[in-house]
């Protein structure tokens, strides 16, 4: 859908020296952002402006000069304020009830002010570092730099205190809000007919003081509700119509979390939207072989998902977030395909997100969860947020392409074509499959990805090598480069911790190129996948390029001319990955 872009000029007439309000005249500039005011070098005064439903306001003002202030009907403080001596662009953003509102302007002017509803812009979650520990800590000095500029609400943890962080957001008029397990979520594994619960035992739990009581918590969301769940759904409406009625939380909201298509959750999703609450509705999406197939997958996903949910319910979406996946990195990752540019995969979940019909006046976005996520994609998430949640583009952000060029049969899908293969001895280098070990070693979502396998048998005598160039880069830039491996014999017997069985002894070379030491890295890990003791290796190599091309050797010697590890060991690799690195340089 287009929508108008054009700029709203509002024209102010002086009355009585001050100014009348502004005609308010809103413009869409995408499903998520419209523009209510947009004043070039307005004169001070009152400006009015109404938003038909509850939601978030963001303000911004360009050019600000020496004690400017932008005041907002029914707070007491400044919204935004200049100093003596100060100047630039401020932004600020408010959650706002329906209605008609002022912003005031007093002082020494700006040179332009801006007003938009925006959805709510939740990251999750605080202190929920990640997995990769090499890519951390996600905290408040990384997430002021990448990440809180262009959200509204952030989801902390209940067992912590987190109210240093949580009381200086809010001031700001950020919401904090914690994550908890639903209450009798803990039965889905009894039997049948003991897996029951009453709406006083949820009322209790939804109410229990850990989210409740402290002062700086501005409400919940629930963890999980999806169809094998089904004896919560009435007991838990019945809760959430209990504490309504009763006005038990009058200022704190209840959300829930949803992992269903609509239909299977119909009445759980009437009950709680008619309740007060909102559903943040879980989507995971792994990307797909080709961008033509990814785009029909997210329309299916997301697009169609949200219209069956305005089936079950008219005008769900205004009381829905959309909870994307960021799943990218050890244990567990989205990112399935390593000819697959994953940014840009994001890209296209926001753009369907942004621009179809299916989702206008959605309420808001977030993505789950910090902890799965590396730190490329957090960084990346936070210019989403801006591009599509803030500034309303329609276009996309990521102008690279979906296939990555750098490397050719990256997956080993065709066997060693594309390889220099020089094994160290006969069959000591082969590509087989093996059941679900895509799947085992982190791949969500599929359980085709991932499974033909190279495998290295090391030997005594000379070191196995597999050699690719790697093509298509721009001399300066920096890229990454990663990759999986695990040993064979430790993934058919089921146990085996890969740091006694040397399985991570690999040379990675990169000729031709200058590796950046502070952000390479070699990971163990275990499995979530199966009970089992299953141990896999994530490899990372990030590299500065010399040239338009770079030599990839990988050997199951650790040094060139050394053995380091067990001969006869087996050494199983996928997944080789190489793509343009995020800049961390600047925000």
């Amino acid at each position: 859908m287009n929508w108008n872009v054009g700029s709203i000029i509002a024209i102010a007439v002086t009355v009585c020296g001050t100014i009348a309000a502004a005609a308010d005249q809103p413009v869409r500039l995408n499903n998520l952002v419209v523009v209510h005011l947009d004043l070039e070098s307005p004169q001070t005064g009152t400006f009015e402006f109404t938003f038909e439903d509850a939601g978030w306001v963001f303000v911004r003002t360009r050019d600000g000069r020496e004690n400017a202030q932008v005041l907002l009907s029914g707070l007491k403080a400044p919204l935004i304020a200049y100093g003596a001596n100060e100047s630039g662009t401020r932004e600020a953003m408010r959650r706002i009830s329906a209605g008609r509102h002022r912003v005031t302007l007093t002082g020494g002017g700006v040179g332009r002010l801006e007003v938009r509803r925006v959805p709510e812009i939740r990251y999750c979650k605080f202190q929920y570092d990640p997995w990769v520990y090499h890519d951390g800590p996600y905290d408040w000095q990384f997430l002021t730099k990448w990440m809180l500029p262009h959200v509204n609400t952030i989801i902390g943890q209940v067992g912590i205190d987190q109210s240093q962080w949580a009381t200086a957001w809010r001031e700001r008029g950020g919401r904090w809000i914690v994550e908890r397990m639903a209450p009798g979520i803990d039965r889905r594994g009894l039997e049948e007919k003991l897996r029951t619960i009453t709406a006083d035992e949820v009322y209790q739990g939804l109410l229990d003081e850990e989210g409740t009581g402290p002062a700086y918590i501005d409400g919940q969301i629930f963890d999980e509700y999806f169809p094998s769940l089904e004896f919560l759904f009435e007991p838990t409406v019945a809760a959430l119509q209990r504490i309504q009625s009763e006005k038990r939380l009058a200022n704190k909201s209840i959300d829930l979390y949803i992992a269903a298509d609509a239909d299977d959750v119909a009445e759980l999703t009437r009950g709680a939207l008619a309740a007060g609450s909102f559903i943040a509705l879980e989507t995971y999406n792994p990307e797909q072989p080709t961008e033509a197939e990814a785009k029909k997958f997210l329309q299916r996903r997301l697009a169609d998902a949200m219209s069956k949910y305005r089936q079950v319910q008219a005008g769900a979406q205004k009381r829905m977030i959309v909870a994307l996946g960021i799943l990218s990195a050890p244990p567990e990752s989205l990112d399935v395909y390593p000819q697959v540019n994953y940014r840009k995969f994001q890209d296209l979940e926001f753009q369907v997100l942004a621009n179809d019909p299916a989702l206008e006046d959605l309420f808001g976005v977030m993505t789950y969860t910090s902890g799965y996520a590396e730190e490329e994609t957090i960084r990346w998430v936070g210019k989403l947020y801006r591009h599509y949640c803030i500034e309303g583009h329609t276009k996309p952000l990521c102008d690279e392409p979906y296939h990555l060029p750098h490397l050719d049969n990256p997956d080993f899908t065709e066997g060693t074509s594309d390889w220099d293969v020089q094994p160290a001895g006969e069959n000591s280098i082969e590509v087989r499959q093996i059941k679900d070990v895509g799947y085992l070693a982190a791949r969500y979502g599929t359980r085709q990805a991932g499974n033909q396998c190279l495998i290295m048998t090391r030997s005594a005598a000379r070191p196995n090598r597999i050699q690719q160039t790697i093509k298509d880069l721009t001399p300066g830039c920096v890229y990454s480069l990663r990759m999986y491996s695990f040993p064979i014999g430790a993934l058919a017997r089921g146990y085996g911790n890969p740091v006694f069985d040397d399985v991570s002894k690999l040379d990675i070379a990169i000729d031709g190129a200058e590796l950046v030491e502070e952000k390479c890295f070699d990971h163990i890990y275990r499995s979530v996948h199966t009970s089992e003791l299953k141990y896999f290796n994530y490899h990372v190599r990030r590299f500065r390029a010399s040239a338009s091309t770079a030599k990839l050797t990988i050997s199951d010697w650790m040094y060139p001319n050394r053995r380091v590890g067990n001969v006869g060991r087996q050494t199983g690799m996928h997944f080789v990955e190489v793509r343009p690195y995020l800049d961390d340089s600047m925000p």
